[in-house]
């Protein structure tokens, strides 16, 4: 089985439930992350992450870190949420809570094993929401509402955010997709986007490149900046 990501998330050097959360996880296979800085690996980073376990026995989040978190929970770039506290006190989290005390290893391993026997949800990317944001970056490097290519183009990188965010094969995944979206053969959809990528190139608009890309080089280096640049400034 290969490991899956978690995150253990304290403001305090607790060293001690640091321990113990690790030891619980690694029952389950995750690679476990400690951070005391959440922002850093989330804005900056933006990995996937399988679990998130929030320690919230001394400290809280600030209000932009707890709004990135639900945002990146209802995205499912963080798939699942764990909050630790002293007691109950209803702080608006996200997730289950495990209360910090002598049955914390066991309580916490049976939370886990219960969330990692149901499915996870759907993605839920709200796509006018998206669409909006990645069609004004296309139009800010010159790209033309007029070329089907657009759409396509649009369509593509969000495609690509809900599937990890990774470019992966134009030809059997991406192309494919479009197509059956769009009723077009693939090299339809190659082509289209291949011809929205030329024109914005000619028009020289802010176009980030000296040369003309080919889609794949256009889709990676899009979806990086869309994340570096407009995710973190327009959705946060």
């Amino acid at each position: 089985m290969n490991n899956k990501t978690a995150i253990f998330y304290s403001e305090n050097n607790n060293n001690v439930l640091a321990s113990k959360v690790r030891e619980v996880l690694n029952k389950f296979n995750f690679f476990t992350v400690y951070l005391n800085q959440i922002d850093d690996i989330l804005l900056k980073k933006l990995n996937y992450i399988d679990m998130l376990v929030l320690d919230y026995t001394e400290n809280t989040l600030d209000k932009k870190s707890k709004e990135l978190i639900k945002k990146l929970n209802e995205e499912l770039y963080i798939k699942r949420i764990i909050t630790v506290e002293k007691d109950n006190l209803n702080q608006e989290t996200e997730g289950p809570i495990v209360i910090y005390d002598e049955n914390f290893c066991l309580n916490l391993l049976e939370i886990v094993k219960s969330i990692l026997s149901k499915p996870l949800e759907e993605k839920r990317i709200s796509f006018s929401f998206w669409f909006k944001i990645i069609g004004n970056y296309l139009k800010s490097i010159g790209f033309s509402l007029k070329q089907t290519g657009y759409s396509m183009m649009v369509d593509a990188i969000i495609y690509i955010m809900s599937k990890r965010a990774i470019v992966g094969s134009l030809n059997d995944d991406i192309y494919v997709f479009l197509a059956n979206k769009y009723n077009k053969k693939v090299s339809c959809v190659e082509m289209n986007l291949r011809k929205s990528i030329k024109i914005a190139f000619e028009r020289g608009e802010n176009f980030p490149f000296e040369y003309c890309p080919t889609n794949k080089e256009f889709l990676n280096f899009a979806i990086t900046e869309l994340y570096d640049k407009i995710f973190i400034k327009d959705v946060i």
